[in-house]
Formats: C-alpha cells, sequence, structure tokens
C-alpha cells in the first residue's frame, strides 16, 4: 500500500518537474445545470504572457429520481485554450458546440424491482450519515448501504445518441471550420476495471469505492472548411467526412483523490491532397488531470496535455501544476 502510495506521488512530482508551465490557478464548479472549469497559466513557453484554457458546459439533462429508462435534453459547450497574446506558441484550439442528446439508463434496480418504502426510508438515514465524514457507519448500515449499491450497479447499462453541430477555430478566429455529425456513447466497464489495476493498489482495503468504466464515444462527422483562407493556414480545405472518437475514464486514488484522463482521435477517411500531404489522416490528444484536495473549494491540480487538435492540428503540449478553486462545489463523482 505505502509502495503504490510512493510511486504516484514520485510519477506526479516528475510530471511536474518535466512542465514547461510550472504555476497556474483554476477556477471550477457546478451549479443549475452549469459546469465550468477556466485556468489561468503561463503560456507555453512563455513565463511573461498569460494562457487561458476554459471548458464551459449548460445541460438540461438534470437526473431524475427515481431513475428513468430514457430520457431527452440539450447540451452547450464552449472550450479552448488560448493565450493573450497571438505571437506566443501555446494550444491554438477553440471550439463552440450545441447538440440534441438522448439517453438510457437502467440497472437490476430499475429492471427487476425497486426497494420496498421501508427499505427507502432506512436508506436515508444511512447516505445522510455516510456523507459526514466524521460519521461511522454500523455494521448493519454498512450491509445496507452495501446491498443497494450492489443491486444499483448490477447490470448496468447507459448509453447516449444525438446530433452535434460544432464551431471548431483558432483563438484568433482566423482558421474555422463547421462540423455537423451523429454521435453515440456507451459504456466499457471491462475496460475501466483493467485500467483500475494500478489506482486500486493505492485504495484502502475497506475502500467501497468500484472500478468506474470507461466512457466510449463515437461520431461520425461533415467538416465544411471556410469559404476563403490564406494559402497554408488550414489544413482541412475541402468539405469532408471524419470519424472521430472518444475515451473518458477516472479513477480515485488514495482514497479521496480523482484522477481524470481523456483521449480524443480524429480520422479522416477519405483525406484531401493537403491532408495526405501533411500525413495527417490520424490525429489525436491526451488530456490528464490529478485533483488533490488540500481544503474545502481547494486543491493542488495537476495537468497534462499533449497531441494535435482541430482546426489547424499543429502537434502542441502543456504540463502545469497549480491551485485549484471550486465555487458553489458539488460532491466529487469521476
Amino acid at each position: 500500500m505505502r509502495n503504490a502510495q510512493r510511486a504516484w506521488l514520485l510519477a506526479a512530482v516528475g510530471l511536474v518537474l518535466a512542465a514547461p508551465s510550472t504555476t497556474w490557478a483554476q477556477i471550477a464548479g457546478t451549479t443549475r445545470g452549469w459546469t465550468y472549469r477556466v485556468d489561468a497559466r503561463p503560456a507555453e513557453g512563455r513565463t511573461d504572457r498569460l494562457g487561458l484554457d476554459f471548458d464551459i458546459q449548460y445541460s438540461n439533462q438534470q437526473a431524475p429520481i427515481p431513475p428513468r429508462f430514457d430520457a431527452f435534453g440539450m447540451l452547450g459547450r464552449a472550450r479552448g485554450f488560448s493565450s493573450f497574446d497571438r505571437a506566443s506558441r501555446d494550444v491554438n484550439a477553440l471550439a463552440l458546440g450545441l447538440s440534441v442528446q438522448g439517453w438510457h439508463y437502467s440497472s437490476r434496480l430499475t429492471r427487476e424491482g425497486r426497494l420496498r418504502p421501508d427499505q427507502y426510508l432506512a436508506l436515508i438515514p444511512v447516505l445522510e450519515k455516510q456523507g459526514d465524514s466524521l460519521a461511522v457507519l454500523t455494521a448493519r448500515e454498512e450491509a445496507l448501504l452495501d446491498a443497494f449499491l450492489a443491486m444499483a450497479r448490477a447490470g448496468r447499462r447507459f448509453f447516449t445518441y444525438g446530433l452535434a453541430y460544432q464551431l471548431e477555430t483558432t483563438q484568433d478566429v482566423d482558421v474555422s471550420q463547421h462540423v455537423l455529425g451523429a454521435t453515440t456513447s456507451i459504456e466499457v466497464p471491462r475496460l475501466g476495471e483493467l485500467l483500475d489495476v494500478l489506482p486500486r493498489t493505492t485504495r484502502g482495503d475497506s475502500s467501497r469505492t468500484p472500478a468506474f468504466p470507461v466512457r466510449a464515444l463515437l461520431a461520425v462527422d461533415y467538416v465544411r472548411p471556410p469559404a476563403s483562407t490564406s494559402p497554408g493556414s488550414i489544413l482541412v480545405d475541402t468539405a469532408t467526412w471524419r470519424l472521430r472518437s472518444e475515451l473518458a475514464w477516472s479513477a480515485v486514488v488514495l482514497d479521496r483523490y480523482v484522477l481524470r484522463v481523456n483521449w480524443e482521435a480524429h480520422y479522416f477517411p477519405n483525406p484531401s491532397r493537403t491532408v495526405r500531404d501533411a500525413d495527417r489522416s490520424l490525429n489525436s490528444f491526451l488530456e490528464a488531470a490529478l485533483a488533490v484536495e488540500i481544503a474545502d473549494g481547494t486543491s493542488i491540480l495537476i495537468k497534462y496535455l499533449s497531441g494535435r487538435l482541430p482546426p489547424t492540428y499543429a502537434l502542441a503540449g502543456v504540463s502545469t501544476l497549480g491551485l485549484s478553486f471550486a465555487f458553489f462545489p458539488t460532491a466529487t463523482t469521476p
């Protein structure tokens, strides 16, 4: 246990020491359907210039209680990486998106029968007690909670589907492309269990934290480049189809810290001449973050980003360490 903890800490320190940017701050939170994260950091390779990373979402897909089998909603999202000095070399990608989505959720709890009213009433104080970090559950309460969680997790099925529009542009909005696509996503529990092998070694024997499934997304996009651009300023210069995939995964480390990893890949099955000449038919990037809470609403956060992002698909990389401040914080969930 201690050796695993030491290995994770050494890996985090090594990542920070190799970082080109080593100081920054984040503001994050969730409230009334809004989820936001804004990072301020030095621009890549320039300690005297600021960079800004952001991911802001609004969704009316509020989780119903009790869970419904099927539901629909809308999702708006703005995310990007930008420096305040256009001349500074940095991650140069912004995206604005709007999608209409449906999703399906079911588990053994919803398919094979619900708990009796008396069991629900018995669970309420147990869940409230579990949310108190100073409270200790009795053996009977632990057994009741374990039975409920096992039923809720058993046979879990979750997938989404929808249509999405996205504007992909650079920080100066000089290069933009419009993307319309159909998306679907599913959960892959077995892959999540495989990836959780190392994080699980850092958690205590009494931890109830499960291995979280990998969320896999597949999209078929129609990409339309701008009507006019300067020669060589854009990679995709003709309308074309694109396959897009994403893998999102989370894990709890050392019983309380959350590691989040997101990998995204773009593939052009019938690339144009400019794409072939640049050998950019397949592009991908990886983003990872580990938050270490040091006080309510305040964490030390380690972040890593590397790869090729649209619309230019130029190679970019950032590795940083800083503070994260949460406003309207909610319970930590991967």
